[in-house]
């Protein structure tokens, strides 16, 4: 990758994480598949990584949307818009210009419910530009934890 680029050099799935002080604290994270036993019931995600800055754009905001792709035969048949966010880059380290800075994140969706079971991506994207991606295969299940189908 460029180093006169924003990019992201982790993204992932967790039970819960924080940002503080330029450090991520992850529970349960780095997930890629989750059960489901009701269809019809949100369940909270949280979504976290780190943003990686080049010297120069320390000074700017940056916007990064967050969107939910259904995936079925490796073709996109849903793509839901999740949330802009908006946040300040860590402060500009007193180096030469040539050096990143890397800005962690963390979103939690409250509930997000999943209709159907397959695969679904998570996609982040600064101006339309895709950055970064994490995959999950929902799976529904019956409370004995076999695969169940759909309840209608």
């Amino acid at each position: 990758m460029s180093p006169d680029r924003i990019r992201v050099d982790s993204f992932l799935l967790a039970d819960a994480a924080k940002a503080f002080d330029g450090k991520l604290y992850i529970h349960g994270g780095g997930w890629n598949f989750l059960n489901i036993f009701d269809p019809k019931v949100a369940r909270p995600i949280t979504v976290a990584g780190r943003v990686i800055l080049p010297w120069e754009n320390t000074r700017n905001e940056i916007k990064i949307d967050i969107e939910l792709e259904h995936i079925v035969d490796g073709a996109v048949v849903e793509r839901a818009p999740i949330v802009r966010i908006v946040m300040q880059p860590q402060p500009r380290p007193e180096q030469p210009i040539a050096l990143e800075t890397a800005t962690p994140f963390v979103f939690e969706i409250p509930g997000i419910a999943f209709l159907q079971p397959g695969e679904y991506a998570f996609v982040l994207s600064e101006e339309g530009e895709e950055l970064a991606r994490t995959r999950l295969q929902v799976n529904f299940v019956s409370e004995d934890g076999r695969n169940g189908s759909v309840a209608q």
